[in-house]
């Protein structure tokens, strides 16, 4: 499931500069709602001029801090890569369960 919110996100913006950032921040987000969100995800993809957001909507209700890894940590950088990558990230609450975003944007 990961590997294809990561092939679709590349197909769908590969006609710009953020292709594999977006497809990065996918399978990052898909990843932690496949370990956190206890069953299957959805991925819901925006795009204008410019501008791209990626949502990942699984339906746990619980929610992964970014805590800093250790270093000999297997796991935890998932959302601090996101962060880093991002114009702007973040996550909410709703019926559905748990929403992970993230935007990107660029010239």
């Amino acid at each position: 499931m990961v590997s294809a919110a990561r092939g679709y996100v590349c197909a769908l913006l590969a006609d710009t500069p953020i292709t594999y950032t977006a497809a990065l921040i996918a399978s990052e987000l898909a990843t932690n709602a496949v370990c956190h969100g206890g069953s299957g995800f959805t991925l819901r993809v925006q795009t204008d001029d410019g501008w791209a957001r990626i949502d990942v909507t699984d339906p746990g209700t619980r929610w992964t801090s970014r805590l800093p890894a250790d270093d000999l940590d297997d796991h935890g950088r998932g959302l601090a890569i996101v962060a880093a990558l991002a114009t702007r990230s973040g996550h909410q609450r709703g019926p559905d369960g748990t929403t992970a975003w993230a935007e990107l944007t660029w010239t």
